[in-house]
């Protein structure tokens, strides 16, 4: 199945023209830089970097939105179990106490973890997929870690569509967002079940890649 992110390439932006190499060395630099920023201020900056890269590459930012959509809801419980871990528990919502420090923190990684995500978006919609690995192994990666990162980047949009069926299951059930820990728990067991899906779909593609002769080496024709 081709990826809707690959409906993209076809554009003439500035980031499509460039070298793939320069790209992924600039890119890269960058989002090796996000990971150093302390405060929420400059974890917000970083996003709207990331923005940037987006409009210079002509891409619609619904794609944007659809690609980091679930890993908002993804930080968003992660954010509140750590706000609920940590002490003293100085902020009151809806009768519920959380941390203002494990607040800054969740916001402080979130934001810096959706601006990375925006990056290698930007990165993928303007780069053929094939492509892509190729340079990493031209420029030396290990050919097992690339090995894996192609298959990790397959199953990301594997799961996406996975993480969106429980979603609207439990949206059918009655679901609504909110602070509450009833809540909590529902999402505790949603996040359970997709990871114990994606361990299943992993291992039932290695070895449908076994039956097709896998031999620890991935092969493909690029232009």
């Amino acid at each position: 199945m081709r990826a809707l992110i690959d409906h993209h390439l076809h554009l003439d932006s500035a980031l499509h023209r460039w070298h793939p190499a320069c790209k992924l060395a600039g890119l890269g630099a960058v989002a090796i830089a996000m990971t150093s920023v302390a405060t929420v201020a400059e974890a917000s900056l970083c996003v709207g970097i990331a923005i940037l890269a987006v409009l210079l590459g002509q891409l619609p930012l619904r794609l944007i939105g659809g690609r980091v959509a679930p890993m908002v809801g993804f930080l968003a419980v992660f954010a509140m179990l750590l706000a609920l871990s940590l002490s003293p528990r100085d902020v009151t919502v809806g009768g519920i106490s959380f941390s203002g420090e494990g607040l800054r923190l969740g916001a402080l990684i979130g934001l810096k973890c959706l601006a990375i995500v925006i990056l290698v978006t930007v990165m993928l919609a303007t780069t053929a997929t094939v492509v892509l690995f190729k340079t990493l192994r031209d420029l030396g990666m290990p050919a097992k870690l690339v090995t894996v990162l192609l298959l990790a980047y397959r199953l990301v949009f594997a799961m996406s569509e996975t993480f969106d069926s429980l979603r609207r299951a439990a949206v059918c059930r009655g679901f609504v967002l909110k602070a509450s820990l009833g809540n909590l728990r529902i999402l505790g067991r949603l996040t359970g079940s997709l990871l114990v899906r994606g361990f299943d779909r992993s291992d039932r593609l290695y070895n449908a890649m076994l039956a097709r002769g896998y031999d620890g080496t991935v092969r493909a024709i690029a232009a």
